[in-house]
């Protein structure tokens, strides 16, 4: 495995091929992304002097599945923030973080951050889908 020092570092050792590939691998990723119908959602990841480093997209299929990650954004559903440090942590420990993926959730999750307005976007696409399944007005 790799160390990397920057965001920068890791995207050019490959990490974004491994973040696509770990993703793709997790049910409980696809299958969130599957239900709430997103197509490209967006990190924003910031460094420890709150300057933005990067923005990325990924772009999934109607599956869940992401297809390609982007250095960029374009009209994503969702835009999560997180620092670098962070992630760059994530990226040393995958393997802890495949094997222990509840535990890793409560101890990462919170460390990404949305905006408020995201929780309501959520929250209606959980309503619409429960509503087409149920066959709901």
């Amino acid at each position: 495995m790799p160390i990397y020092t920057s965001i920068d570092d890791l995207v050019q050792k490959g990490g974004l091929d491994l973040v696509q590939q770990e993703l793709n691998a997790s049910p409980l990723y696809v299958g969130a992304v599957h239900l709430l119908r997103w197509r490209e959602i967006g990190l924003r990841i910031w460094n420890n002097s709150s300057a933005v480093v990067g923005e990325y997209s990924s772009h999934h299929d109607s599956e869940g599945i992401i297809q390609r990650i982007d250095p960029y954004f374009t009209q994503p559903n969702i835009i999560v923030t997180a620092s670098e440090p962070v992630l760059l942590e994530i990226a040393q420990r995958v393997e802890w973080v495949r094997s222990h993926i509840f535990q890793a959730v409560l101890q990462y999750g919170p460390k990404f951050q949305m905006d408020p307005q995201n929780y309501r976007r959520i929250m209606w696409a959980i309503i619409k889908t429960g509503r087409e399944r149920l066959s709901l007005p």
